[in-house]
């Protein structure tokens, strides 16, 4: 094990010991088990979330303009891209 010097404020603190008082396990234990539930948590929720695409999915497609030569027909780009005023 590594020992780690911590600064906390002092309300910090005060829980810290309230919360050694109440569960009656030691300060090290109190702060180890925190560090290793965020970790989790984090870990989790970094795993889970699901990509942009997965979330959207079933909106694809779903806007249908009839044209199905859009991205390909010089003719449906004309003016694309020039500022209108």
């Amino acid at each position: 094990m590594v020992t780690l010097s911590v600064k906390v404020p002092e309300s910090l603190r005060e829980l810290l010991d309230e919360m050694v008082r109440r569960t009656g396990k030691t300060q090290s234990t109190l702060i180890r088990e925190a560090l290793e539930q965020l970790g989790s948590r984090r870990r989790g929720a970094r795993r889970r979330q699901p990509s942009l695409l997965a979330r959207t999915r079933h909106l694809c497609g779903v806007l249908q303009s009839g044209r199905t030569d859009l991205a390909s027909n010089p003719e449906h780009l004309e003016g694309f891209g020039q500022w209108k005023r």
